[in-house]
């Protein structure tokens, strides 16, 4: 899994990131970074994890999103 994320974080294209919109692939990337912590505290600290982080759009300000989308 953290391959995975770290392949599509390097080689994703920008105009991906364009189409898809950067509110909605925010989210998308910190749920995969709370699924790889969780695994990582199972496998190594013998814990259940931690929570899972709930996420919304709404996580980042339009003015924010406005503003990195026409960078």
């Amino acid at each position: 899994m953290a391959g995975a994320l770290a392949a599509a974080l390097e080689f994703g294209r920008l105009e991906e990131v364009h189409s898809t919109g950067l509110a909605a692939l925010l989210p998308q990337v910190l749920e995969q970074f709370d699924q790889i912590t969780n695994m990582v505290a199972q496998a190594f600290f013998r814990t259940e994890g931690y929570s899972k982080i709930s996420v919304s759009s709404e996580a980042v300000p339009k003015s924010q999103v406005s503003q990195l989308q026409e960078n």
